[in-house]
C-alpha cells in the first residue's frame, strides 16, 4: 500500500542549528542591553520561546487598548461593555 504522506527526513543532528551570542537594544546604545541571544540555544527552540513572548505582548496590548476603548466609548455611551470584552483578544 503507498502512503499518502511521505515520512520525515530522518534526523541527523549536524543540520540542528543553534544560536550565537548577540546582544541587543535600542535607543542608539544609550544603555546598557535589555536582551541577548545566548549562544548555543537550538534555533527553533529560541524561536518558539520569542514567539510565546510575542504572543503574550500582543494579547496584553489588546486588552490595554480594548479596556481603554471600553471605558472611553461607555463614558460617552457609544457601545456596550460587553461587546468590548467580547472582542478583546481577536486581533492577535
Amino acid at each position: 500500500m503507498m502512503k499518502i504522506v511521505p515520512d520525515p527526513p530522518p534526523f541527523r543532528p549536524a543540520t540542528i542549528l543553534q544560536t550565537a551570542q548577540s546582544p541587543f537594544s535600542s535607543c542608539n546604545n544609550a544603555h546598557e542591553s535589555l536582551f541577548h541571544v545566548r549562544s548555543g540555544v537550538i534555533a527553533e527552540d529560541a524561536l518558539i520561546h520569542i514567539s510565546r513572548h510575542l504572543q503574550t505582548a500582543c494579547e496584553t496590548s489588546t486588552r490595554i487598548v480594548g479596556a481603554k476603548l471600553a471605558r472611553d466609548d461607555v463614558s460617552t455611551g457609544n457601545r456596550d461593555l460587553a461587546e468590548v470584552d467580547a472582542n478583546i483578544g481577536s486581533n492577535c
